[in-house]
């Protein structure tokens, strides 16, 4: 009598089911995007962080002050820099439309 180990047990019945499960977690995980919308914001991305860089090697003020190692980074900085103008400088609520 041959002695087996017992191997893991499977989280899927069939290859079908397997695949399935890995279709749903990569359709919770991913968002369909337009690759010409993607591909232009990239690309504005790239060109905002290149005037940065230039920028901060001439010495403005703004770009000096902005901690930018990825585009992210880039971004992260710039909101940080205005929600600290708008939080020392409250903006005023809009006037309020009257309806007739």
């Amino acid at each position: 009598m041959e002695k087996t180990l017992a191997g893991r047990p499977r989280l899927y019945a069939t290859n079908a089911g397997k695949t399935r499960a890995y279709r749903d977690r990569l359709s919770a995980a991913l968002v369909p995007v337009d690759r010409g919308y993607f591909e232009q914001t990239q690309a504005d991305l790239r060109r905002l962080a290149e005037a940065v860089i230039d920028a901060t090697r001439v010495g403005d003020p703004l770009a000096s002050a902005l901690d930018t190692i990825t585009k992210h980074d880039l971004l992260e900085s710039l909101a940080q820099h205005f929600e600290k103008i708008v939080r020392e400088h409250p903006v005023p609520a809009p006037p309020r439309v009257r309806h007739r």
